[in-house]
């Protein structure tokens, strides 16, 4: 305890290296929990499902000539054959994701996240029941089961058993309410409703399905069950769908796949798959946050040093009066020890605070009890002896081998000691370089893609749902004309299911058309867009080729438009000669559309088909040209209801549904940013302690310069020059790493920003100019002082 009072007190005579070191070691182990709690979380997707390990799900690959598409869809029988024909397979069960209007007495709400699933869903995922019956709450049509909060959203009570509410202008009964959905799942849902006769019709190429199997334990721990599985999911897929289509005669095969769940979060996202996570993105936030670590382990170690050199006479008069090597090493071992644990205490405080504002940048919901889970626990403890034992050990071994003599009369030379400084301050330079060159180029590829020509007019473009049943379509033509008669409306557009660019759920529909070419039949994998007359001007985009279409019945029933990919996928010379087969008719290309990113720019533009739309599914969109946003939203809102007064009013904003596409990409650009500046901030504490030192332990030097004439430039060129050499070589061994991180990075972009050398220079610079002021104003006190003062001072 005497020890430790004597440490302390040697802190607190040292107040503002005391402080520079535990800010700096806190705040890396604090980057080391928030990261330990994501990246568990990421690790923990699903995990809720008590048989993850033994759910698969089935994806189709739908191969043609030019294409290869991969969906995690398959046929809607696949799961009832899968039930009663194949041994292995406990369960096999279908979901499929289906928003809807939901009306419960007067309220009226359209709720996105509503998912239809066969009655056995209960029986393959976990999901805990408030109150009902897992196994039979979905067994009759038009039941509904709903989750916690959607029950106390719309019934004030988890006690909702029995209320009737209507989802699609059909009542259901609420037959179940579970706990909500955890955020590290893959399968989000808040209403899940069952099945109706229609889902059950056995149509083979109704692909509308996502289908889950449970494989029972004995067959799950089978080394041969997966591969014979393959085989008889092959032979059932061959029998009911591959058999008809070479009947067809078409060009293309269907293949199923399985996918495990467990890990499936990690998974390259399929076409129209949920969002997934990136593994890399967890890689690489681990290696920041133990860089960050790293960068305050070094100064930790730096700043011992400079202590024993403080302390060598205590470290003097302790041998002479008998104290042992081995005594020393652990008492300056523990002395790191519980620096380290004032260190990790801190660090749970700013954990604590910061908790929101890392909510808010890895768009979770994490609490403080996360901190105490026993992996974030367990990965505290071992930061708490890594840092405790490497980062004191060469300062305890140091110090406690300085000779009694030498440290008695202060004569202290640290040769290893400055050499180990330098490591460090270089080890901290290439660190913060290679953040910010990577930071800048994340930046510069997201500023690359936002201001990326999509082919299309997208700036307040406005996109609102609208339901085209028998009872709405007579309603269409009137709400149309009142929306044209609004000033602030530029243009106005009406499109069937999968007319939106970039619009997520409302995106294209991909699936197979029959083109006649040259007098044959040739199936080919293409989008489908419905459109009408005033898409094509409407967006901008034009016509190569022939002409757009006009309004008429003519061009409804015999008419199609084809983007420029078709033409090349076809390979076409005359292609207004040609035909395409559309709802079993031919009908006549009578324009080619300039090509356009439709989806996101992690795709190429792909061959589309623009068939009129058919009144079924229906979105208006609309150009506003308006100041005021707001309001304007709101008379577009009254005159949605003056139609269709039993419709919620549903709209987004083209670009925000743009922006959702690279909402991973945004989050990482923002934490690599903020741990750059952290990164940056902690080698700046330590850069400037380390060179306070120096100059106080210089200052005599400083004075007689001064009393020669020396200017403060040179004063601080003196002191600077060593960084910067530590600056370039640092530069230059970063340069290769992160220009091959980053063009792998790249590559995952088919439209990217070249790198520019400037960035590693611009980068380099930014680090020199930093330190340099750091630099300075760690020379500030002392060059204030007259020279023969500091001569005098010891």
């Amino acid at each position: 305890m005497r020890d430790l009072l004597v440490y302390m007190r040697f802190l607190f005579r040292n107040k503002t290296l005391t402080l520079i070191n535990l800010t700096g070691l806190s705040l890396g182990i604090s980057s080391c929990v928030f990261i330990s709690i994501f990246i568990i979380d990421e690790w923990s997707f699903d995990s809720s499902n008590i048989n993850a390990a033994r759910i698969y799900r089935v994806t189709s690959e739908i191969v043609s000539e030019t294409s290869v598409d991969h969906v995690p869809i398959a046929s809607s029988p696949l799961a009832e054959i899968l039930n009663h024909n194949v041994a292995g397979i406990e369960q096999a069960t279908r979901i499929a994701d289906n928003g809807s209007n939901v009306k419960i007495e007067e309220r009226l709400i359209y709720e996105e996240k509503i998912s239809k699933a066969d009655a056995n869903v209960f029986r393959v995922f976990t999901y805990p029941f408030i109150s009902g019956d897992p196994n039979t709450a979905l067994e009759a049509p038009n039941r509904a089961v709903l989750t916690k909060s959607i029950a106390l959203n719309y019934f004030g009570t988890t006690d909702a058993l029995g209320k009737i509410m209507t989802i699609k202008k059909k009542d259901h009964i609420v037959t179940g309410v579970i706990e909500d959905i955890p955020l590290n799942s893959d399968l989000r849902f808040k209403i899940l409703v069952s099945m109706d006769s229609s889902d059950n019709a056995g149509n083979w190429f109704d692909f509308d399905f996502r289908t889950y199997i449970l494989v029972d334990k004995k067959s799950s721990e089978s080394s041969v069950f997966l591969p014979e599985f393959n085989k008889q999911l092959d032979a059932i897929n061959d029998e009911h769908v591959n058999k008809v289509i070479r009947k067809e005669n078409a060009n293309l095969k269907i293949n199923l796949h399985l996918q495990r769940l467990k890990g499936l979060h990690f998974e390259q996202p399929l076409l129209y798959d949920s969002p997934k996570g990136n593994i890399y993105y967890t890689y690489i936030f681990a290696a920041v946050a133990l860089l960050i670590l790293l960068i305050g382990c070094l100064n930790f170690i730096n700043f011992s040093i400079v202590q024993s050199i403080e302390r060598s006479k205590e470290v003097g008069i302790r041998k002479v009066v008998g104290a042992t090597f081995g005594q020393l090493v652990r008492r300056y071992l523990g002395e790191s020890f519980a620096f380290t644990i004032v260190a990790v205490i801190v660090a749970m405080i700013i954990v604590v605070v910061l908790m929101p504002v890392f909510n808010s940048l890895v768009d979770r919901e994490f609490t403080i009890r996360e901190i105490f889970d026993v992996k974030v626990l367990g990965a505290m403890l071992v930061i708490l002896l890594l840092v405790g034992v490497l980062a004191g050990s060469y300062p305890a071994f140091y110090t406690s081998s300085i000779k009694p003599i030498q440290a008695l009369k202060g004569k202290i030379t640290t040769p290893k000691g400055q050499l180990i400084r330098k490591f460090s301050i270089a080890s901290q330079f290439f660190i913060s370089i290679g953040l910010i060159i990577c930071t800048v180029v994340v930046y510069s590829q997201m500023s690359f893609i936002r201001a990326f020509d999509l082919g299309f007019k997208k700036d307040n473009l406005v996109f609102m749902n609208i339901t085209g049943d028998s009872t709405n379509r007579g309603k269409l033509t009137g709400f149309v004309q009142s929306l044209k008669q609004n000033p602030a409306v530029g243009s106005v557009m009406i499109t069937g299911y999968g007319g939106v660019p970039t619009g997520g759920d409302a995106s294209a529909q991909r699936g197979t058309v029959t083109f006649k070419s040259n007098g044959k039949d040739e199936v080919r994998m293409t989008n489908a867009t419905y459109i009408d007359e005033n898409y094509v001007p409407s967006l901008g985009l034009r016509i190569v080729a022939g002409r757009n279409y006009d309004g008429s019945l003519s061009d409804f029933h015999n008419s199609i438009l084809i983007n420029e990919s078709v033409v090349k996928m076809m390979g076409w010379k005359n292609p207004l000669d040609q035909q395409v087969m559309w709802n079993n008719k031919p009908r006549n290309i009578v324009g080619i559309v300039s090509d356009f990113h439709y989806m996101s720019l992690y795709n190429t533009v792909e061959p589309q088909v623009f068939p009129y739309h058919d009144n079924v599914i229906v979105n208006a969109m609309v150009h506003l040209n308006a100041k005021n946003m707001e309001g304007e939203l709101l008379k577009l809102e009254k005159l949605f209801h003056l139609y269709y007064p039993d419709e919620p009013f549903v709209y987004k904003f083209v670009d925000d549904s743009i922006r959702l596409q690279y909402l991973r990409e945004d989050k990482a650009m923002t934490i690599f940013t903020y741990f750059s500046i952290l990164t940056i901030s902690i080698s700046c504490l330590g850069l400037f302690g380390l060179s306070s030192l120096t100059v106080f332990q210089r200052k005599k030097e400083i004075g007689i310069r001064r009393i020669i004439g020396a200017d403060y430039f040179s004063i601080i060129t003196i002191f600077a020059k060593d960084y910067l050499f530590l600056i370039a070589i640092s530069l230059i061994a970063v340069t290769p790493l992160v220009w091959y991180a980053m063009s792998r990075w790249l590559d995952t972009f088919p439209y990217r920003e070249a790198m520019d050398v400037t960035i590693y220079l611009l980068s380099g610079l930014a680090v020199l100019i930093v330190s340099f002021f750091t630099v300075i104003f760690s020379l500030t006190r002392i060059a204030s002082m007259q020279p023969i003062t500091l001569i005098r001072e010891n």
